[in-house]
């Protein structure tokens, strides 16, 4: 005999979870086909302190060129801790990065972009299993 509300609650959650790792897949997707590549120079770092100090390190600011040729420089969102070994820390390093052309600042380097996408696409196998066993349950 199944016990149809907690039945029925599993789907409504593991629908709603695959809801919203769907439609963060398809940002994230848009964003990599619809934004501009190119590469950026770390130019300067800044340091970063967080609240009661217990976040510091460095926020980097790059140079890149942008589709229109003009130079840009742009702090960007990038928190790098002060005692990791990271090559971002390092004035010069070039890395690739993907940005909208009316959201600089919202820039993201393309590797851990579709390193976001891969994720939530492996995350997302766990509740499409879930809705299909359930509504199988319900049909057969």
């Amino acid at each position: 005999m199944i016990n149809y509300p907690i039945y029925l609650g599993t789907l409504a959650v593991a629908g709603t979870t695959l809801f919203f790792l769907l439609k963060n897949i398809r940002k994230n997707y848009l964003f990599l086909k619809h934004g501009f590549r190119t590469k950026a120079a770390v130019v300067k770092l800044v340091e970063y302190r967080g609240n009661r100090m217990v976040e510091f390190g460095f926020v980097p600011i790059v140079e890149f060129q942008d589709r229109n040729g003009r130079m840009k420089i742009v702090k960007t969102d990038f928190f790098l801790e002060r005692f990791v070994t990271n090559a971002k820390l390092e004035v010069g390093y070039e890395f690739d990065i993907i940005y909208l052309e009316d959201d600089v600042r919202g820039m993201m380097e393309i590797s851990t972009l579709k390193g976001h996408i891969l994720t939530y696409s492996v995350v997302a196998i766990f509740p499409s299993v879930i809705v299909l066993k359930l509504v199988a349950g319900i049909l057969y």
